[in-house]
């Protein structure tokens, strides 16, 4: 009970708002001079719970306007003021009527929440609230812990879209079932969303919040716009910032928070700033505490974002422009400067994060950012691209100690190459693909000729281009990996295709003829295959790439020494051809000219001897650097078990001293 003449019981209890409203039942206030005989003589009931209730249904469709302040409910204990006018205000009358009578001066006359319930089913509250909602979450939030109800809530989904009846389904001309209005959104839902988002903060799993996680992405493809971006953004966004958070939870947070982005379709214009204001600081500690999985997930999802930001500020500007129509020029002209402004500081943001993705993170995180880096280039534009984006990932072929990073440049290559224009890519790309011909890993060698042949396909290189990258890749036909050799024919294929018949055969089939076993007239997969030489043996290969990486590890020799490496590669030959003769059971077999066709290989196979050589020191540098960093870790631990043998530990003042001298 509170003094009604002393308000400061409630202000320490009840207010927050300097009594803007008070919402406490009247029978609750007396006053200081009244005999503390009569005071509490009718006890509390759940009837002051149902009023504070009246008052709160009452506040909600009034749009948000209190209907007591502390002095209003004071008045209308002592009956100096009556509510009917706020009440009116409430345009469903069945409401009206229910928030009336819950809100009665009487407490008596107060009937219990059943009775609001039942009465005022279908009317002010839709019927499920008394049939399955009350009960179910009665059972999730009071009889379980959070855990078993995110699981119970989980187990659930199918009966909770059953019990809340998503809007009705008609069939349509085609005798197809289509939702009436809102494509099988159900506002219902965010009921149960918000016992997942009050579970959420309690559970104790990293399974149990990721179930949870689950549960809002569910809720965002049923639930609408307003509860996307207002009920749910902000408990995703919060486990993400969370650095003590699972990385698994943060992970599946980010992937939640792009799906229920690119969900939304309808809202304010202020909404627009989302992206620069809120989402891209919040993400921002994920590129600063750097775990993997979650920078992986971030990788991910970057395109998404990208193209859901643009898409809320063309939304802005459209709705902008619509509604400019009629006025002057010069307010079109001033909205135009501010979207390409906000235009430009969105593509910097993203240009920010791609360039520390790309400059300072795992391989694994740009593997991922570059299968699908093409969406991330339609959004910053072609300039951006080419100024900012395209030198960075030209980057990643300096990390020679990953392939599969490098082979997963070329895949997304062509479409790049086609956004950012002819002039880039002759001048920037075409001389990385030339130079990935003599990669010493053979799958990144065929990425490459497989770009090339898609850039051929598509009319974006020259003639001359064209034909100087055929001259290049044409001594790989003798190349023992046959899916390397697939690839440089049907790049010569897409070729011929393009410069046609005539030019075909005078400019390509001449650069084609040492190769051949016999003429051609047309180049053709299936002709080409049958007049190819036989490639060079695997075992000769890999020798000669072996004899390579040595006489390029023993730097410069002599004539003598030359001529022995040439006698030993001949012999290397000869016994590679005597085990192949004897591998398939052949008494004689042809002999196709080993010593030429390596000789044609020569600058590949000397180019992968020196890549491989310099990997091998590479990879030597850091072994002995970590074996220097332990080295140097146990002489330290040696040298302070020695001087606690002979001087004795320091005492305990000393040791909080260094601790705090040095950071612990």
């Amino acid at each position: 009970y509170i003094p009604e003449d002393s308000p400061a019981d409630l202000s320490y209890f009840f207010d927050d708002d300097y009594h803007k409203r008070c919402y406490v039942a009247p029978e609750r206030f007396f006053h200081s001079s009244s005999p503390e005989s009569s005071r509490y003589k009718d006890g509390m009931t759940c009837a002051i719970d149902i009023f504070s209730s009246g008052c709160v249904i009452s506040e909600l469709f009034l749009g948000g306007e209190s209907i007591f302040s502390l002095a209003q409910l004071l008045a209308y204990r002592k009956g100096d003021y009556t509510p009917s006018p706020k009440l009116g205000e409430i345009k469903d009358g069945a409401v009206r009527e229910m928030a009336g009578r819950m809100i009665s001066l009487d407490p008596s006359a107060r009937s219990l929440a059943s009775f609001y319930l039942r009465n005022f089913e279908s009317r002010a509250f839709p019927s499920y609230f008394r049939t399955f909602l009350h009960p179910f979450v009665w059972k999730c939030g009071a009889e379980m812990l959070p855990d078993d109800s995110i699981e119970s809530l989980r187990l659930a989904k199918d009966e909770i879209l059953a019990n809340l009846k998503p809007p009705e389904r008609a069939e349509d001309a085609t005798g197809d079932r289509q939702v009436k209005g809102s494509e099988g959104r159900c506002d219902d839902l965010v009921n149960i969303i918000v016992l997942v988002t009050a579970n959420m903060r309690s559970v104790r799993s990293p399974e149990s919040k990721i179930k949870a996680v689950d549960l809002v992405a569910w809720g965002c493809q049923l639930g609408n716009d307003h509860m996307r971006l207002h009920r749910l953004l902000p408990y995703l966004s919060a486990l993400v910032s969370d650095e003590h958070e699972s990385p698994m939870v943060r992970a599946r947070a980010i992937a939640a928070i792009t799906e229920l982005l690119a969900l939304v379709q309808h809202f304010p214009p202020s909404e627009n700033q989302i992206f620069l204001h809120y989402l891209l600081p919040t993400l921002s500690v994920v590129l600063r505490d750097g775990d993997e999985l979650v920078c992986l997930a971030y990788a991910a999802a970057l395109p998404s974002l990208a193209e859901t930001a643009l898409r809320f500020l063309d939304v802005v500007q459209t709705n902008g422009v619509r509604e400019s129509n009629g006025k002057e020029e010069e307010t079109d002209a001033s909205g135009h400067e501010g979207y390409d402004a906000e235009l430009s500081q969105l593509q910097e943001a993203f240009v920010s994060i791609a360039s520390d993705m790309l400059s300072g993170r795992s391989a694994a995180v740009k593997r991922l950012l570059l299968s699908d880096i093409l969406r991330l280039c339609l959004v910053l534009g072609r300039e951006k691209t080419n100024n900012s984006l395209l030198p960075l990932i030209i980057t990643v072929l300096n990390d020679r100690g990953d392939w599969e990073l490098r082979a997963a440049f070329f895949d997304n290559l062509v479409g790049v190459a086609t956004f950012v224009g002819r002039e880039s890519l002759q001048h920037f790309i075409l001389p990385c693909i030339e130079q990935a011909l003599t990669d010493m890993h053979e799958l990144v060698v065929e990425g490459a000729v497989r770009s090339l042949a898609g850039l051929v396909e598509l009319g974006l290189l020259p003639m001359e281009a064209s034909l100087r990258t055929a001259q290049v890749s044409l001594p790989l036909l003798l190349h023992p990996s046959s899916f390397l050799r697939l690839g440089v024919i049907g790049f010569l294929c897409a070729l011929a295709k393009q410069l046609g018949s005539a030019s075909s055969y005078c400019l390509l089939l001449p650069l084609l003829k040492p190769y051949l076993r016999h003429n051609i007239w047309m180049i053709t997969p299936e002709a080409l295959q049958d007049a190819l030489l036989s490639p060079v043996s695997r075992l000769s290969f890999d020798r000669a790439i072996e004899e390579a990486r040595r006489a390029c590890e023993g730097g410069e020799e002599s004539e003598q020494m030359s001529h022995a490496r040439r006698s030993g590669r001949k012999a290397a030959i000869a016994m590679a051809a005597q085990e192949a003769t004897a591998s398939h059971g052949k008494e004689e077999e042809e002999e196709e000219g080993e010593e030429e066709k390596l000789r044609v290989l020569e600058h590949h196979i000397r180019s992968v001897a020196q890549a491989r050589l310099a990997q091998q020191k590479a990879d030597e540098q850091v072994v002995l650097e970590r074996r220097q960093e332990q080295e140097a870790l146990a002489s330290e631990e040696w040298l302070q078990e020695e001087w606690d043998s002979f001087f004795g530990p320091p005492p305990p003042a000393l040791q909080d001293a260094l601790s705090t001298q040095t950071g612990g």
